[in-house]
Order: C-alpha cells, then structure tokens, then sequence
C-alpha cells in the first residue's frame, strides 16, 4: 500500500508544477542518451567492417 501512496503523491506533486517544469528532462538523462547513441553508432560500424 506504501508504494501505491508514494506513486499518488509525487502525481499530485507533479500535478502543482506548471508544465514547462514537467517536461523538463535532466542533463543526466540527456547524456545517457548520447553514450547510448555512441555506443549503437560505435557497434554498428565494427559490424559493417569486419562482417
């Protein structure tokens, strides 16, 4: 029941924030992205030269 409540109120907590707050996304995930994105791009280049 305790996780089901957190969940309720970090919604109504979000709920207060005006929307260009909600939509922001952190640097930290931003950067995840791009390793991720260097990663595939890194990989895909070894398997297209020595396939």
């Amino acid at each position: 029941m305790s996780i089901s409540w957190e969940i309720g109120k970090e919604a109504r907590e979000l709920d207060k924030k005006p929307l260009k707050e909600r939509m922001k996304i952190e640097r930290r995930s931003i950067m995840r992205v791009g390793y991720a994105l260097i990663f595939y791009s890194v990989i895909m280049i070894f398997f297209y030269f020595c396939l």
